[in-house]
């Protein structure tokens, strides 16, 4: 038969000094670390702030779009479609494409447009600048 017999032995301590030189590298690399931390922390902070203001300035302006019996503008849709995408900076608003050769909106452009109240559009040219604005 065997016999298993506990042993109440003591480990010793083993606690390793870790060189003043090395110890402050480790220092050092922690600092950084840390405040790298807080940078990434900050840029996302500023990032969820920047993505709030657009949802709101998108939802703000997207209820005053429609013209309805009120005067109107048109704006190209394909630039109407890059202010909705938030992944990307919005640019100058840019008609030039869908002008005909007396500088007004084509007829045949008029698919690729979209009438939007002046309202919206006063608010789209201050902010965002382009042209021309064709009524």
């Amino acid at each position: 038969m065997l016999v298993y017999r506990l042993q109440t032995q003591e480990k010793p301590n083993t606690t390793v000094q870790v060189p003043a030189f090395l110890q402050e590298l480790v220092d050092r690399d922690n600092s950084k670390f840390e405040e790298w931390c807080i940078e990434m922390a900050e840029m996302r902070k500023q990032s969820v702030d920047k993505g709030k203001a657009k949802h709101e300035e998108v939802k703000e302006l997207y209820q005053r779009l429609p013209a309805g019996a009120e005067p109107y503008e048109f704006v190209s849709l394909e630039w109407l479609q890059k202010w909705l995408d938030e992944s990307t900076p919005t640019k100058p608003i840019d008609n030039h494409a869908c002008l005909c050769s007396h500088d007004k909106l084509h007829p045949d452009k008029i698919s690729i447009m979209k009438r939007i109240s002046e309202y919206a559009a006063d608010i789209f040219y201050s902010r965002y600048g382009g042209g021309p604005r064709l009524t």
